[in-house]
């Protein structure tokens, strides 16, 4: 329904071709007009990207992270398990129950 202008740089060239084949339609190439000039400054996209090296380089950990030894201070002592270290709880007492029984035995003599 429109008239679509696209500038293709060789670079570029690979995308044009995956254009093309999505929509099914070969894109006319017409030469650039005599009279257009064209400038030797690049702008920004135009740029060739540096490599940043030391990002790509893996920095070396000092020390083993999370393993290491703990610090004798903070060492568990073993006191022989569990029966010596927890103390023996009594079931809990139902104090009604031995209201009657009491009151039971009461009566009885």
């Amino acid at each position: 329904t429109g008239t679509a202008i696209s500038f293709v740089t060789p670079r570029e060239e690979g995308m044009k071709l995956e254009v093309e084949t999505l929509m099914k339609t070969e894109i006319e190439i017409l030469e650039k007009p005599s009279d257009v000039e064209i400038s030797v400054v690049l702008i920004g996209p135009e740029k060739e990207k540096e490599v940043v090296k030391f990002l790509l380089k893996n920095k070396k950990l000092e020390g083993d992270g999370a393993f290491h030894e703990k610090s004798a201070k903070n060492k568990k002592v073993n006191l022989g398990g569990p029966s010596k270290t927890k103390k023996k709880v009594s079931s809990s007492v139902n104090r009604n129950i031995l209201k009657t029984r009491d009151k039971k035995r009461k009566d009885k003599k």
